[in-house]
């Protein structure tokens, strides 16, 4: 969060140093207590002090800020600004911070300052991307002795209850079906597997990756937020990856929803072509600030930048260690040895390109399924099922 106020700070003195006309005034939250912080906010929006902008930050995968500002219509739909204004480029925009940020009418009210890229990867010699609950039991009920599904259980269950969720919703309509035997059956499945933490011999991303190299197992959740982690996973596996995600009925690829910052817009902003200008002020910012090391992409031009970063290096594995050598070091080196390419590059924005929504893990319907599914009290899988489709229906009902 430091160093995100520091780009945005960095960001607002570079815009007043070149804008004659407007001037961009910072009100800094972060200074206060978080139980302060929303109260304080809302008591100026009540006063009628609304900003152009609003930069938010959450603190886990269940923070609901966000969630609770878009529903309550404070911010506007980004989208068309983003398409008409001709200094934003929105064509060459990458898509994961778009496309999953949508709701089912196409508009986007939060711009993602640090987007999600994290999520379940396989090789392609077990997988063509994401599959159904049928599709991903079929194939794991029927493992090798020896191979793992993932290295933790645990996640994995919770996961799939998460990726499954929106199944049951047509937001559209308004509606939900949680009770029509889909659900009964995801909770059974889930029943089943072992309630294990990270398993012995998988607990590190080493030890994760070299299994996978063998074959020992076949998925791996990894933050997947820079060129340089896909060409490392790929060169540890000494295979090529795909994206599998997490199971669901369309087959969408989801990633994890993670702690992360958002930039937004309000609805009674009167200078909203402004305020979308300013997002280039940020991408310039986190270029002269080397944010993250360079380790960021909102363009398919930020991939090429990260590129560049390893043309003269050479990565090279040996003895289930990778490193990066300057080329004029390697000539002798034992291990293989491998070159990041623009083909990597590609299938890196690929994947980034295909990302299709974000596991709804900080929204209000979330929290009521979340609640039923993992409760302390004994109720069978039909049970859970009745209590979440009557609790939801009211939720939904309530805001139709």
């Amino acid at each position: 969060e430091r160093q995100i106020n520091q780009i945005i700070q960095h960001a607002i003195e570079s815009f007043n140093r070149s804008n004659s006309e407007y001037r961009i005034l910072l009100t800094d939250f972060t200074q206060y207590e978080k139980e302060q912080r929303k109260l304080l906010f809302n008591a100026e929006m009540s006063a009628g002090r609304v900003p152009d902008i609003v930069i938010m930050s959450t603190e886990s995968n269940t923070d609901s800020v966000v969630d609770d500002y878009v529903k309550s219509n404070v911010f506007c739909d980004m989208l068309p600004l983003m398409k008409m204004d001709t200094t934003f480029h929105y064509n060459d925009l990458l898509g994961y911070v778009s496309k999953p940020y949508q709701d089912v009418d196409g508009k986007q009210y939060v711009f993602p300052l640090t987007p999600s890229a994290k999520t379940q990867f396989g090789t392609i010699k077990n997988f063509e991307g994401p599959m159904t609950v049928d599709e991903t039991f079929s194939m794991r009920n029927n493992l090798s002795e020896g191979v793992y599904w993932t290295n933790n259980d645990n996640a994995f269950q919770i996961r799939l209850l998460q990726s499954t969720m929106n199944d049951y919703i047509d937001w559209k309509a308004m509606t939900c079906n949680f009770n029509d035997g889909r659900l009964e059956n995801v909770l059974k499945l889930c029943e089943e597997i072992p309630d294990d933490g990270a398993k012995e011999g998988l607990k590190t991303v080493d030890e994760q990756f070299i299994a996978m190299r063998e074959g020992r197992l076949l998925l791996l959740a990894y933050d997947m937020n820079s060129l340089y982690r896909w060409f490392n996973m790929k060169c540890y596996i000494d295979n090529e990856i795909i994206p599998v995600g997490y199971p669901n009925s369309e087959r969408q690829l989801y990633v994890e929803n993670t702690s992360g910052c958002f930039y937004s817009i309000t609805q009674a902003s009167e200078h909203k072509s402004i305020a979308i200008d300013f997002l280039e002020y940020i991408f310039v910012s986190m270029s002269d600030n080397n944010y993250n090391s360079g380790n960021y992409a909102f363009y398919k031009q930020d991939i090429e930048r990260q590129l560049q970063q390893y043309e003269n290096q050479t990565f090279v594995f040996w003895e289930g260690k990778l490193a990066i050598y300057d080329d004029e070091d390697t000539e002798n080196l034992p291990g293989t040895h491998f070159k990041l390419t623009k083909e990597d590059a590609d299938e890196y924005s690929d994947f980034l390109n295909e990302i299709d929504a974000v596991l709804p893990t900080d929204s209000a319907v979330y929290f009521i399924y979340e609640e039923e599914c993992f409760s302390d009290k004994i109720h069978t899988p039909e049970e859970i099922a009745d209590i979440i489709q009557s609790r939801v229906s009211i939720y939904l009902s309530e805001r139709s």
